[in-house]
């Protein structure tokens, strides 16, 4: 049994999976980031023992899940990609890695030395590729993409 559900509105992400699935040596924690709460519900109604898991600011976690290289969707935004993002680590003093998914909205996603990720949309194939060809890739994003594009930062 797995239920996930996003609120959208509240970024919480929340799902319930049957007991047996649960690790015990996962405890809830908070960071200046996100929150998460686990609850374990002895009294559910069917055979099993439940384990519902409350992720608040759920976008800040998939945004840093992504960030260490594993390929998952972020909840929408109001565009969404639509292909799986393939990131990359490059050398750059700048960028630590960039992920492109080629599509309409043409979804740049960037991981800053600092830590820090943005998503830059309409983004250009032909812009993605300059980017993994620049020489010095930190002068292209602030040159080509940066002040060029529309972005949020998710974390």
């Amino acid at each position: 049994m797995l239920n996930i559900k996003y609120d959208a509105e509240n970024d919480v992400l929340t799902f319930q999976l049957a007991s047996k699935f649960y690790d015990e040596d996962i405890y809830p924690f908070e960071t200046n980031d996100f929150t998460v709460e686990i609850d374990l519900d002895e009294d559910a109604d069917d055979d099993e023992d439940v384990v519902s898991v409350t992720i608040r600011n759920a976008r800040a976690v998939m945004a840093q899940v992504i960030a260490a290289g594993m390929p998952i969707d972020l909840p929408p935004t109001g565009r969404q990609s639509k292909k799986e993002m393939v990131w990359q680590e490059v050398d750059s003093s700048m960028i630590k890695s960039f992920g492109y998914a080629e599509n309409a909205a043409g979804i740049l996603d960037v991981k800053f030395q600092s830590g820090r990720v943005y998503r830059y949309y309409d983004v250009p194939t032909e812009v993605a590729e300059k980017l993994q060809q620049a020489t010095s890739k930190g002068q292209f994003m602030n040159d080509m993409i940066i002040q060029v594009y529309s972005h949020e930062r998710l974390v």
